[in-house]
């Protein structure tokens, strides 16, 4: 039987590897792309793919700690 707690930690470890491969994307591709071209593949600048790297490792780190939290309660 599934608990709300399991069901909770499984969404947060699926959200967390959407993010690491979305963060590797930027960094191996969208970042590569946008120092070349001056465009990432998506039409960002510069500024904003190292913005979106920022955003998905801030979110990554939030998830971590929420994760960590959940063991420590269980």
């Amino acid at each position: 039987m599934s608990t709300d707690h399991d069901e909770n930690s499984e969404q947060l470890l699926a959200r967390s590897s959407e993010l690491n491969d979305y963060l590797q994307r930027l960094e191996n591709s969208e970042y590569i792309s946008v120092k070349y071209k001056g465009y990432s593949s998506a039409g960002l600048t510069l500024a904003e793919v190292m913005e979106e790297i920022e955003n998905v490792q801030v979110e990554l780190e939030k998830i971590s700690n929420e994760l960590d939290n959940q063991k420590y309660w269980s």
